[in-house]
This record gives structure tokens, C-alpha cells and sequence, in this order.
């Protein structure tokens, strides 16, 4: 899942720079569950978030990485300095001339060690006085010196071992993995929501058009029984005003759907990223989602720990206290290190030491070691900091074992919701059924005469409002398993979708 940056940042950019669909016309568009995925993914300003966030973990972690490289020191400094200075004849003014160069590498181990090799040298020429019975000025040098060191400091407690050295690069790993976690539980989200929005456009729409067919139903027949009415005496009066008051009514409902539908519309095209104006055109493609019964129902809870993006989020979350912990624990030592260094030190003059020959035919050699200690007299701020991180581990622990529990009874409660879903659906399915044979037979009996307008709205009416029950069951039974395949960490999986990868995310109707 560790995607390089550089083909992270293409599907960033990617995301920058799609065009949002333009529509000359205010005809509708059918979409898709899978285009609705596809267009999400290049235009919702939060899963562009979550890739930023991705992103600067990443970096953050290549930081925390890169203070191990070792450093490339050096200094030039030059000098010009005059002084007086008192003789038997009077006062001189005695001049020198400095340059001064160093040049080094300093690298740190993963288990604390401190080295640094250096190379520094210094040129000098002086003009001076020296007979303090004169005021004679000679000049001396130049002299020319060069100087390689060795340092090593080894800490012994506050700052000894791989866990100390490498905490800032551990941590900034788990801060990567929680913002790839926490993107891929947004992702999650983010599919659940869109498809539980489609899906209550899909409903919308549908029962606007019962609606809709209820309507012209009733007003064909308020216009057929008033003409039997007025013109060939067949028919009640009040027949006719029953069938009219149907019609005003249906009128209200078909209202009323219309707005549910452009509301539904309206939350669908927020999740796309869409303008309200555009939002108004999506039209869910007429395939209805299907009614899977479900599987597998005992290991949910096992799924869900597994798989969830959410509780990888919390695991790298509490990974990430215990690295702080150790952290922690190494600040409150008390610091002990061991320091020691070896160099060669040599001299070239023109006036005294022919060539490079030295005294004894070898250099100066330096050579220094010891120990330094820190130790705070009293409690100090590490060691609060220390049971601050212990407090926030156990805290972290307990609001798991709190989701874990709150997260087994949601699954409970949305295999009930789903099961009783799938049930309704199916006997809404067979009342449907038989409320459409009884509307048919009474429509039947209305045109001999055998019965009454108020029977045959009374049947339609059952018919109807059986078909938007039928239509609701079926919706709530798909938003149901898509809340559960969220909580149990399958969306993801089921869509073939990887948000660090920057291929196309594919998507399957629902």
C-alpha cells in the first residue's frame, strides 16, 4: 500500500485538474453506481484532503529520515589584528595576520553514537617586536599548521540505544500509515455515503414516478366518471367529486416526491462535488439495486477488528503512544555520556622547520576523554512527561475496548435492520401483488356498476402506497449492508479501491 510519491502526486494532480461535466441542456444524466464512484474520487475536496494528508506524512517521514545523513561541516575565517606594545626606546605597533580553515563530517548512529572527523589548518604571519630594549620590528612566518581530529560521544543513559535514536523516525512512520488509515476509513465513508445517497435517489425518483402514474390514473378516471355523470347519467355525483379530491391530494404527493427528489439529488451532487445547479441533472440509471440476503453473520466482529480501516487507525494511533512512551522514558535518565578524541596536530615554518620535518620526526598528538553527567536535583519535567504519555496509552486502550463494544452492537443492530429489510421487501412483494389484482377487480366492477368510486380508491391507494413499501424495503435492506460492509472494513475490498494507488478507481453497481 506504501505508494511512491511520485505517482501519488499524478493522482493528486489528477484530482486538480478534471473538468467537471458540462451540461448545455438541463436534460438529466443517468449514472451509474459506478460512475458516481469514479467521479467522487476525481472531485470530492475531502478524499483530495485525505491524499494531501497522505502526502505530508510522507514527507514528514522522509524529514525525520533524512536528520541521519551525515552533515558536511566547515568554517574560513580570516583575521587582521594591531596592538601596542612598551619598549625601552618607545612604543610599537606590533601587527598579525590569521586565516583560519576547518572542514569535517559529524554522523550520528542508530544506537546514539557521535562522531566527527575533522581536518582544520591556519596560516599566520605576524610582524613584532622582539627586543624590548628597541623598538626594531622583524617580520615572522608565515607559519603554517594542519590538525586532524577524531570525537566520538557515547551516551551511556539519556540517549543509548535504537529505541531513543530512532523514535522521531518511528513516529513519523506511524504518522504516515495513520494518515493512509484514516484516508482509506474516509474512503470508506465516503462510498457508503455515496451509495446510500444514490440509492435514496433511486427511491426518490421511483416513487415520484408512483406518484406521478397514480396521478394521471385517477385523473382519467375523475374525467371519465364526471362525463358518465354528466352526460349519460351512469354514474354518482359523488363518485365524480371522490375521484376529483383523489387527484388534488395525489397533486400534494407528487409535490412533495418532486422536492424529496431534488433534495436527494441535492446531497448526492455535494458527495460529487458539484455545483447545486448541476446537482438537479443526475438521474440514477433504473435498475433497481438487488436484495442480497446475508452471510457469514456470526464473525462479523472478527471482520471488523481485522479489516476496518478504522481500527487500523486506532492501532497505528496507540502504536504511535507506545513510541512516545519509550520516547519519554529515555528523556527522563539522566544524561551520562562518555566523550573522546584523538588528533594530529603538525607545524610548517619557512624560517625554522625545513620542509615538513617535525621535532622527533612525528606530529603532535592529542588525545582527550571523560565522562559528563546531567541529573536533576528534584522531579523534573521529563518525568511528568513520561506518566503524561502512560495516561494517554491507557486512555487509548480503553476508548478501544469502548469502540469495540459499541461497534459488536451496531453490527447486531444492522443485521436485524437488514434482515427484517430483506422480509418486509418480500412480503411487500406479495401484497403488492394481490393489492394490484383487488385495484384491477374493482376498476372492473366501477365500469359495470357494481360498486363504488370510494372502493376503487381505496384499493388504488392500498396498491400504492404497497409498491413505495416494497420500493423502501428494497433500499433500506442495500443502505443497511452498505452501513455493515463499512463497519466491517469491505467496501474497499468489494470495490477493488486503493486510495494511494493513483490508477482509476473501479467500481461494481450495488
Amino acid at each position: 500500500m506504501n505508494v511512491p510519491l511520485s505517482r501519488l502526486l499524478i493522482r493528486l494532480m489528477a484530482c486538480f485538474f478534471v473538468v467537471l461535466p458540462s451540461r448545455a441542456t438541463a436534460e438529466p444524466e443517468v449514472y451509474t453506481p459506478a460512475r458516481v464512484l469514479s467521479e467522487a474520487m476525481a472531485n470530492n475536496p475531502e478524499f483530495r484532503a485525505s491524499l494531501l494528508d497522505i502526502l505530508a506524512a510522507r514527507y514528514a517521514h522522509d524529514a525525520a529520515k533524512n536528520t541521519r545523513v551525515p552533515v558536511l561541516v566547515g568554517s574560513l575565517d580570516a583575521q587582521q589584528s594591531e596592538n601596542f606594545m612598551a619598549t625601552g626606546a618607545g612604543i610599537v605597533r606590533n601587527e598579525n595576520r590569521l586565516v583560519l580553515g576547518s572542514i569535517g563530517v559529524r554522523y550520528t548512529s542508530e544506537i546514539g553514537t557521535s562522531l566527527e572527523i575533522s581536518f582544520s589548518g591556519s596560516a599566520q604571519e605576524r610582524r613584532i617586536n622582539r627586543d624590548a630594549a628597541t623598538t626594531f620590528l622583524v617580520n615572522t612566518g608565515p607559519f603554517y599548521s594542519l590538525q586532524t581530529t577524531l570525537t566520538a560521544r557515547q551516551p551511556i543513559l539519556r540517549g543509548a540505544g535504537r529505541a531513543a535514536n530512532l523514535a522521531t523516525i518511528r513516529l513519523a512512520e506511524q504518522a504516515a500509515t495513520l494518515a493512509e488509515s484514516q484516508a482509506a476509513e474516509l474512503t470508506s465513508a465516503l462510498i457508503r455515503d455515496l451509495l446510500i445517497a444514490y440509492w435514496e435517489l433511486w427511491y426518490a425518483e421511483r416513487a415520484l414516478e408512483v406518484q406521478r402514474s397514480s396521478l394521471a390514473l385517477t385523473e382519467r378516471q375523475e374525467a371519465e366518471t364526471r362525463a358518465r355523470f354528466e352526460i349519460l347519467g351512469t354514474a354518482a355525483r359523488v363518485d365524480a367529486l371522490a375521484f376529483a379530491t383523489e387527484a388534488s391530494v395525489l397533486r400534494e404527493s407528487v409535490r412533495a416526491a418532486d422536492a424529496t427528489r431534488r433534495n436527494s439529488a441535492a446531497q448526492l451532487g455535494a458527495l460529487l462535488g458539484y455545483r447545486s445547479e448541476l446537482s438537479h441533472q443526475i438521474a440514477p440509471e433504473a435498475e433497481p439495486p438487488p436484495v442480497i440476503p446475508l452471510e457469514r453473520p456470526d464473525n462479523l466482529l472478527e471482520l471488523a477488528l481485522q479489516h476496518s480501516p478504522e481500527f487500523r487507525s486506532l492501532e497505528a494511533e496507540i502504536e504511535s503512544l507506545r513510541i512516545e512512551l519509550a520516547q519519554k522514558r529515555n528523556e527522563k535518565r539522566a544524561k551520562l555520556d562518555a566523550v573522546a578524541s584523538a588528533g594530529l596536530a603538525g607545524l610548517y615554518t619557512d624560517d625554522e622547520l625545513p620542509g615538513l620535518r617535525l621535532p622527533q620526526g612525528r606530529p603532535a598528538v592529542v588525545i582527550t576523554g571523560g565522562l559528563e553527567l546531567e541529573l536533576p536535583l528534584g522531579p523534573s519535567q521529563a518525568s511528568a512527561e513520561y506518566q503524561r504519555a502512560v495516561a494517554r496509552i491507557h486512555a487509548a486502550e480503553a476508548r478501544v475496548e469502548g469502540r469495540k463494544l459499541a461497534i459488536d452492537a451496531e453490527i447486531a443492530s444492522l443485521v436485524e435492520s437488514i434482515e427484517e429489510a430483506i422480509a418486509r421487501h418480500e412480503l411487500a412483494e406479495e401484497t403488492q401483488r394481490i393489492a394490484e389484482e383487488l385495484a384491477e377487480a374493482e376498476r372492473a366492477r366501477l365500469e359495470l356498476g357494481t360498486t363504488t368510486g370510494f372502493d376503487v380508491l381505496r384499493a388504488q391507494q392500498n396498491a400504492r402506497e404497497t409498491a413505495l413499501r416494497g420500493l423502501r424495503a428494497r433500499v433500506d435492506a442495500v443502505i443497511g449492508r452498505l452501513r455493515l460492509e463499512h463497519l466491517i472494513g469491505g467496501l474497499l475490498d468489494r470495490f477493488a479501491l486503493d486510495v494511494t494507488d493513483p490508477t482509476d478507481p473501479k467500481g461494481e453497481s450495488s
